[in-house]
């Protein structure tokens, strides 16, 4: 169960806003904001790891195609032999 308080902040946030800045569980250092520098780093951060990974699953994907290729040429190969 909830304190009173903790229901109290619930039902009526704005009330209470002026106590959020004094709570101990709460880092309120500039090193720890997010600012819009820091939020477009994050993006171009995602950005580049999500075009990585396209990247590396297209590559994966192109050698599984020219193994196919491989599989097949050497299946008809072998079946022009065998009907000969």
């Amino acid at each position: 169960m909830l304190p009173d308080t903790s229901v109290s902040c619930i039902l009526h946030p704005s009330s209470h806003i002026a106590a959020i800045p004094h709570n101990p569980f709460i880092s309120h250092s500039q090193e720890d904001r997010m600012t819009p520098r820091r939020k477009r780093h994050q993006m171009l951060m995602l950005e580049e790891a999500m075009h990585s990974a396209r990247m590396d699953f297209n590559h994966r994907f192109l050698a599984l195609r020219e193994v196919k290729r491989k599989v097949i040429t050497e299946i008809n190969t072998r079946c022009a032999v065998l009907l000969g």
